[in-house]
């Protein structure tokens, strides 16, 4: 996840930036950055990209190690924040390609976990098993400093 955020928060190359000075195009450069955090953060991982040459959606299957207990946003913060770790609460899977699927969840209730699959709720027993290539939407909340 590290990875993913850092390449999301790099400077990057814009050309035909209008200069808001001289109203000419120009080369620019555009870099987003985090200020303040919110209490809850959903992270939307793209899963269908759009195939320039042949104009076909497809889904991408890449694993993403996202963490579960403890993620740390300070490296990403340039605000003052006095709380930027988050726990995971729930996962949305999808399962299928981009012409069928299916959506299952991943739960936390008080300290356990349960996967939702239709009228179908198991405990789950392993973290591990939290994290897998089917992970779609991550929901995180703030967690208090120790």
């Amino acid at each position: 996840m590290d990875d993913c955020l850092r390449i999301h928060f790099q400077e990057e190359k814009v050309d035909d930036w209008n200069c808001e000075h001289c109203s000419q195009k120009t080369t620019g450069l555009k870099k987003l950055d985090l200020w303040r955090l919110p209490s809850i953060l959903i992270i939307h991982l793209k899963r269908f990209v759009e195939d320039p040459k042949y104009g076909v959606w497809t889904k991408l299957d890449t694993f993403v190690d996202y963490p579960v207990d403890s993620f740390d946003l300070s490296p990403f913060t340039l605000g003052v924040e006095n709380f930027s770790k988050y726990e995971l609460f729930a996962v949305s899977n999808h399962f299928g390609s981009t012409d069928s699927g299916h959506y299952t969840a991943f739960c936390k209730r008080g300290e356990k976990w349960y996967h939702f699959d239709d009228e179908l709720t198991t405990p789950i027993e392993k973290l591990k098993d939290l994290v897998t290539k089917d992970s779609y939407l991550l929901f995180y909340r703030k967690i208090k400093s120790e």
